[in-house]
């Protein structure tokens, strides 16, 4: 498999994710302190991340101060998205 720029954004997502809490929902703020993004960016490529099922997102609308500008407040990895990290790891 080829990798892109977008790609590697997306795998630093999963691995400050999975590095914060394997099992629960994490503050996408907390995520966004490791991968330091945009928060619309990282909101989008969260989104991006859940159709391709390999995070779960809830949002809330309220408690904005503790949410991204798009209502995400909670972010999951999946077994997808752990899957994922585990093949770059013997690549």
């Amino acid at each position: 498999m080829e990798m892109t720029p977008t790609d590697n954004i997306h795998i630093r997502i999963l691995e400050a994710i999975n590095s914060l809490s394997t099992k629960s929902y994490v503050s996408p703020l907390e995520v966004n302190k490791r991968v330091k993004l945009d928060e619309i960016e990282f909101g989008d490529r969260l989104l991006s991340l859940r159709r391709l099922r390999y995070v779960t997102v809830k949002k809330n609308s309220v408690a904005p101060d503790k949410s991204l500008p798009n209502g995400i407040c909670g972010v999951s990895i999946t077994d997808d998205g752990r899957q994922v990290l585990r093949r770059r790891t013997y690549l």
